[in-house]
């Protein structure tokens, strides 16, 4: 078997994996909250009389945050505290985890396509030179195309 594969199977099991993942979420929030108030590292490790590395560690997610510590953060940050357990959300079926992934893939593809077909652009006006481009940005079309014809997972099920 594959070890990774059986590895992240239960991960979602571990505290350490529900943690990491809170704390994440977490960061994401203050990072936001932040942006939203103009507040910048330091100035709020001036409002709650930290380092600014601290406040760093906070928004890389490995901060270790006690209740007390998030009090201080909302009030620094002049907002509410919420804490709550949501019920997972539930399991989607092998089809439309594999649909998903197809999309994601196809959506990479582009995304990916269309950046090299950028670059190419600005290369070429930069260098006054043509530049050759990937084979796979002809494919951005084509698999526009398809994905728009495609029948999608809800009118399959019709």
């Amino acid at each position: 078997m594959n070890f990774f594969k059986d590895l992240m199977k239960d991960a979602h099991k571990r505290p350490s994996y529900v943690k990491a993942k809170a704390c994440i979420k977490i960061a994401k929030n203050i990072e936001t909250i932040m942006d939203e108030k103009n507040i910048n590292n330091a100035q709020l490790a001036a409002l709650l009389g930290c380092s600014p590395p601290y406040i760093t560690k906070i928004l890389k997610g490995d901060a270790n945050l006690t209740i007390e510590t998030l009090s201080k953060l909302c009030i620094a940050l002049d907002c509410d505290l919420t804490l709550k357990f949501e019920p997972k959300t539930p399991a989607i079926s092998v089809e439309q985890n594999r649909q998903l992934s197809l999309e994601s893939l196809f959506e990479a593809q582009i995304s990916l396509s269309e950046l090299a077909h950028f670059n190419s652009r600005y290369l070429e006006r930069e260098t006054a030179a043509p530049v050759k481009t990937s084979h796979h940005i002809n494919n951005v079309h084509a698999i526009r195309n398809h994905r728009q014809n495609a029948p999608t997972a809800s009118s399959s099920a019709a």
